[in-house]
């Protein structure tokens, strides 16, 4: 809020906002903390956020990121989609090129953005996925959009690559991969994309 600290109080010569004595522990009746203006957090910001979020103290915190730091790469979990703002870059189901799925099944989501007036291209370099009717078992989507309903450009399940490249109509796509649990020998997906503007040249005759 970028106000004043007494705007709205009832006197001038009073803060707007001042903090419970019970909010604190401790705390001394006659020197209340400060509440954080457009600075920084007060004190006695910082020990209600603490209070609120029951935040670990500084022992705990510092012992579980000593546990994390030691852990092995490979124990770790793949990445299974984000939120991508590259211009050129590489999406790859998460186990791929191994053949061994989580036996849950997987579902994940790439949200691609693009520069405003570019289209993103999509290749699909190789696809090995449970191949059924409609692909119920597994597949990987393409939206013209960023979200579930945005228009359908393509569903692909199957062994092999496309010949052709997918291009968005506007500046973002939704790539969806989803396979069924139990879905042994199959290797997923490993597909490349770009952001590229598309000039259209009109010419009179």
């Amino acid at each position: 809020m970028h106000y004043s600290r007494n705007t709205f109080s009832k006197s001038i010569n009073l803060d707007t906002i001042s903090p419970k004595l019970s909010a604190i522990p401790d705390m001394d009746p006659a020197n209340r903390p400060e509440i954080g203006q457009r600075l920084r957090l007060s004190q006695g910001d910082i020990a209600q956020t603490k209070l609120l979020y029951r935040c670990p103290s500084k022992k705990k915190l510092n012992d579980f990121l000593l546990k994390i730091y030691y852990f092995f790469p490979s124990s770790l979990p793949k990445e299974c989609g984000h939120t991508i703002q590259d211009e050129t870059g590489q999406i790859l189901s998460p186990n791929y090129p191994q053949s061994s799925p989580p036996p849950e099944g997987e579902y994940c989501e790439w949200r691609i953005t693009a520069t405003h007036g570019e289209k993103i291209i999509l290749k699909i370099i190789d696809i090995d996925i449970y191949e059924t009717n409609k692909c119920e078992n597994g597949y990987i989507e393409i939206r013209d959009g960023y979200w579930f309903k945005s228009p359908l450009i393509g569903k692909y399940c199957g062994q092999g690559d496309l010949t052709t490249s997918i291009q968005s109509e506007g500046h973002r796509m939704l790539i969806t991969y989803m396979v069924t649990p139990n879905q042994h020998n199959h290797r997923g997906f490993n597909a490349t994309y770009e952001g590229l503007f598309v000039f259209i040249i009109c010419s009179s005759l």
